[in-house]
């Protein structure tokens, strides 16, 4: 079969590496031949640059090196996102949502606990000593440890440009071919997608054809039953400024976590690679012009973003109502987008490299497969929508308009609005989530919805004098780790990060 990616990036890269490496194996001729076809007209958007633990198994399938993508892509290390100001009128005014979670073997009940007892300690310093590593701006492993294994859950901060030319490189040097070409028109029949004709190459004709051009769509609206289904009656969010500025000589720590800060009109991130810092201000252009969010970002930064350009960006939340179509099938911003909050970007292209790897048309294409993947990516979005649109309705800042609106109970999905129900008379639970695709289960709302202050009625009024609850097996974890990981600047000066021995 003869497969063409159109649209480059890391989208298009991820996909062909990924495609290449489960479907045509390491050794043999190729059944699949994939070409990607890659505009030198058009800039790479070049965010996304945090990501889910999800992507060290995705680099593995692809028979990547840690070590080798983490120097190629300057990427360090990410334990949690820390949201800071997502709440007013709070002894603390940060929580954090990490990938680490104590339970126990029986019945899990630290959450009742913590709800029960004075909170005078946030909830996730309750169950996870990743909030106190994070906090000393720790790694989650050793130089020594073996690739892809850490003493604590993590996934990655990267460069998302850098990325992509490595794996376009890796994908080069494994077969893939590249064409650097413009496409200028799309010649589709009753299958789909026929051909694609190029500013200087001329038509070319494959089996198959995968959409990684971005917002722009460029295979996708061509074909029938083309349409998006809008988030936007959900999320405020359409726009974001970024900046990239070097490490402050005088706080050249490497924060061990996404950083989220609540202000006026939406939300900064605050994200550290090896060599330099990322800053961005999401933002409503309904209630934010462009040139006041990057005064805005500017003055979160301070003067190290005088002389740094900025760039600006907008996005469509929504996801297309048919990701796949005859013979084609959109991955990454072309299929949909949330919003950057929890890093999913990224993650959506994992998730569709591998279920249409999953569902690859070897025997021929047919509309089961089409639907069975429409259902599974339109499954994944609506549940990461919840998650983000969570965090505003939790949120009890009211004090600019886009709040106000931001938090009102009616942007949460019916689905969202029943678990918020529920959870006004039980914790928390395993038994709310029964997908076993889902990346956000309970775990990950505990995080969100206790560091929110979101709690049943009955325990919110109750005033416990038995102070805070003492978690034993965390305070060892905290002392031994303190001990044993280094901390973030001192990983990445060692000689041998990502050891293999």
């Amino acid at each position: 079969m003869r497969l063409a990616i159109v649209g480059g990036g890391s989208a298009g890269w991820m996909t062909a590496v990924y495609l290449d490496r489960t479907l045509n194996g390491t050794n043999g001729p190729k059944r699949v031949q994939i070409t990607v076809i890659e505009s030198p007209k058009i800039d790479r958007i070049g965010v996304g640059e945090a990501t889910v633990p999800t992507i060290l198994k995705t680099l593995q399938d692809m028979g990547i090196s840690e070590k080798e993508f983490m120097s190629e892509a300057d990427a360090t290390f990410k334990q949690a996102i820390k949201f800071v100001d997502w709440n007013k009128g709070r002894d603390s005014n940060a929580y954090y949502h990490c990938f680490d979670r104590y339970q126990t073997s029986g019945r899990d009940n630290f959450s009742l606990r913590w709800a029960l007892s004075g909170r005078d300690k946030p909830f996730a310093y309750t169950v996870s000593a990743q909030p106190y590593i994070c906090d000393q701006n720790r790694a989650p492993k050793r130089p020594s440890d073996k690739e892809y294994q850490g003493r604590l859950p993590y996934a990655y901060h990267m460069d998302a440009e850098k990325f992509a030319e490595f794996l376009a490189k890796t994908g080069v040097e494994r077969g893939i071919a590249h064409i650097s070409d413009t496409v200028t028109d799309v010649n589709t029949d009753p299958k789909g997608i026929r051909s694609v004709v190029l500013e200087h190459g001329g038509e070319m004709a494959f089996d198959f054809f995968i959409d990684c051009t971005g917002f722009a769509r460029l295979l996708m609206s061509q074909l029938p039953g083309y349409g998006i289904r809008s988030f936007s009656d959900k999320l405020l969010c359409d726009r974001a400024v970024a900046i990239q500025v070097p490490h402050d000589p005088e706080h050249p720590e490497i924060l061990s976590s996404t950083e989220s800060t609540a202000v006026e009109n939406g939300w900064i991130w605050n994200i550290s690679l090896q060599s330099r810092k990322g800053y961005g201000y999401v933002y409503s252009s309904a209630h934010c012009s462009d040139e006041d969010a990057e005064t805005r970002l500017r003055s979160f930064i301070g003067p190290r973003s005088e002389s740094v350009a900025a760039r600006r960006l907008s996005f469509q939340s929504g996801v297309l109502k048919n990701p796949w179509v005859g013979n084609c099938v959109a991955v990454g911003l072309s299929a949909g987008f949330v919003e950057p909050m929890e890093s999913t970007g990224i993650y959506f292209v994992e998730y569709a490299a591998r279920m249409f790897a999953e569902l690859f048309p070897i025997f021929g294409n047919n509309l089961l497969l089409q639907s069975r993947f429409n259902e599974l990516i339109h499954s994944r979005y609506d549940e990461v929508l919840d998650f983000i649109v969570a965090h505003y309705v939790l949120s009890d800042r009211d004090d600019t308009a886009f709040w106000k609106e931001a938090r009102k109970q009616e942007k949460a999905t019916e689905k969202l609005q029943d678990l918020l129900k529920i959870w006004q008379h039980k914790m928390v639970s395993a038994s709310d989530f029964a997908n076993s695709h889902q990346l956000f289960g309970h775990l990950n709302y505990e995080y969100c919805v206790y560091g929110s202050n979101y709690l049943p009625d009955k325990i919110r009024i109750h005033q416990s004098h038995n102070g805070a609850i003492v978690n034993k097996a965390i305070q060892t974890a905290v002392q031994s780790f303190s001990e044993c990981l280094p901390r973030n600047s001192e990983y990445f000066s060692s000689k041998s990060p990502g050891n293999e021995d």
